[in-house]
């Protein structure tokens, strides 16, 4: 908290020593209040200027790639839905996917986390060359990740999904087996009046549910509010 000194004209000893401990500011007795109520109010400003200041720095340093699929992060994703979500923002179709590594525990077991981080690695890769420069890929999960997509309507969205499907399937080889790597998508479209962006990610999720639940490698819509 910032310290204001109070001190007598005649004390300066005091008041030397208090700068030396840390006060931010002095004031001399006797007190005028106008000169004291303008002194505390510099100080607040000055503590508020250096709260925002640390604040940006923190969200400078906050990372805003994943580092091992090279996409957004969650909260890089967390925060342009926040944006987008505003009520002042014009109406649009907007459409988002989440995506899922079909049976990813038991690849990771059988398989191995090197050999799974590669095959996350390259589906990370794959992604972003498959989407349109104004979408947005991040990794939502340990294998899932979420595509936003401005301009894009339901239907639009299903279908490039499904291209999405066929194009990420991997087929790699470890430990001297192949390995076949599928995904399944679930998509949902925005709605009006614009919900919480929460909504709209639930709606893919519960996409993503119905996909793998029917065997996996598919695509599915999410419910309509």
């Amino acid at each position: 908290l910032p310290i204001l000194l109070l001190f007598d004209d005649a004390d300066s000893r005091s008041l030397t020593r208090g700068l030396e401990l840390g006060a931010d500011d002095y004031i001399a007795r006797p007190i005028v209040p106008e000169e004291l109520m303008l002194r505390v109010r510099l100080q607040l400003r000055r503590r508020l200027v250096r709260d925002r200041l640390k604040d940006s720095l923190t969200g400078m340093h906050r990372p805003l790639t994943d580092r091992l699929t090279g996409v957004y992060s969650k909260g890089f994703l967390a925060a342009h839905l926040a944006k987008v979500s505003l009520p002042d923002m014009p109406r649009q179709d907007f459409s988002a996917l989440m995506l899922g590594v079909d049976d990813y525990p038991a690849m990771t077991q059988s398989q191995g986390q090197p050999a799974t981080d590669m095959v996350l690695a390259e589906l990370g890769r794959r992604l972003l060359s498959n989407v349109r420069p104004f979408d947005l890929v991040a990794r939502y999960g340990d294998a899932v990740f979420v595509i936003l997509m401005p301009q894009t309507n339901g239907n639009i969205a299903l279908q490039i999904a499904e291209r999405l499907r066929h194009s990420l399937t991997i087929a790699a080889e470890t430990s001297g087996a192949e390995l076949n790597v599928t995904i399944s998508i679930g998509v949902a479209q925005r709605e009006e009046p614009w919900r919480d962006p929460a909504d709209l990610l639930h709606r893919a999720g519960l996409g993503l549910a119905v996909a793998t639940g029917e065997g996996g490698n598919r695509v599915a819509a999410g419910p309509v509010n």
